[in-house]
């Protein structure tokens, strides 16, 4: 898994640093790239500065949700294939059905537990990682 690329968009700056350091424990050679609001990430990700492997997204921020960039990025050809997760600390089941009708990989809820936080991240990357970069 090593060198790959984790890109993670949340507005809240806590979850941003507490998740950039759980995927430096899982694997330090993992790059985690972040942005603290969709606009952002919408303009990093479609200019091709981010490759990304691997896509976190929060459910809830203000101005653009993490939904709206979910429906956007499933559309944006050149990124249609990533695995996107979408984190986010209040999950109800409208949400997950429409999450998954739009083409998110899951939906994981944020834990409060760092220890918990640690094991279930670890385990949703290794199971959504691409295939190539797992053989290696």
């Amino acid at each position: 898994m090593s060198n790959g690329v984790i890109f993670y968009c949340d507005d809240d700056d806590d979850d941003l640093m507490m998740f950039t350091d759980i995927i430096r424990q899982i694997d330090p050679q993992l790059q985690c790239i972040t942005a603290n609001d969709c606009e952002d990430a919408l303009q990093r990700l479609s200019s091709g500065s981010v490759t990304p492997d691997l896509i976190f997204l929060d459910i809830n921020m203000p101005k653009m949700s993490g939904i709206e960039l979910l429906a956007w990025l499933k559309r944006y050809h050149a990124l249609r294939d990533v695995p996107i997760i979408m984190y986010s600390t209040s999950i109800n089941k409208r949400e997950t059905d429409y999450c998954a009708e739009l083409g998110a990989s899951t939906v994981i809820p944020k834990l409060f537990s760092l220890e918990e936080s640690i094991k279930q991240l670890r385990e949703t990357v290794n199971a959504h990682w691409p295939v190539k970069l797992k053989k290696e």
